[in-house]
């Protein structure tokens, strides 16, 4: 149940992910070619890029730690037996959980104080931009839940007593 959840969110944060790159690729573009053709420039397209390039790099984030794909010492943990590999991935694991339980209330935090400013061309709540830090950490959450839960199940199963993971 949680891996068919997980799956249906990380399909959509690439599809968001790929959103945010096209906009930021097309409204450079477009940017650069009315600036200095035209001589023409459009404030709020920065405003749209911060947005976009924001999202992007919170939402690929999470995808990244789905994946594992963050930075980890793997010269010390591949000198280490299974066994101590998979409690040293279980307690980066926890560390993980109460860093996004911390990321999220404060990120909600920043996005109650953002949301009550504007963006000076777009005219609308720069808590648009600021709800990538909470969405991303509740994400991220759910997702070092499910790595954690598989990280059990392995010890489990090493040592006879458990089943297949998530």
């Amino acid at each position: 149940m949680l891996r068919a959840l997980n799956n249906a969110i990380d399909r959509a944060l690439k599809y968001l992910c790929s959103i945010c790159l096209i906009t930021i690729v097309v409204l450079f573009l477009i940017e650069v070619l009315f600036r200095y053709i035209l001589k023409i420039s459009f404030a709020w397209s920065w405003e749209v890029n911060r947005i976009a390039f924001i999202w992007m790099c919170f939402m690929g984030a999470a995808v990244a730690l789905r994946k594992r794909g963050h930075i980890r010492f793997e010269i010390i943990i591949g000198r280490l037996k299974s066994r101590p590999q998979v409690l040293m991935s279980l307690f980066c694991d926890v560390l993980a959980l109460a860093f996004f339980i911390f990321l999220l209330k404060e990120g909600y935090t920043v996005y109650n104080l953002a949301r009550m400013t504007k963006f000076p061309t777009l005219r609308i709540s720069q808590g648009w931009m600021f709800a990538a830090l909470p969405s991303s950490a509740l994400i991220m959450l759910i997702y070092v839940i499910e790595l954690a839960i598989n990280d059990v199940a392995k010890i489990m199963v090493r040592t006879g007593e458990g089943h297949e993971a998530v």
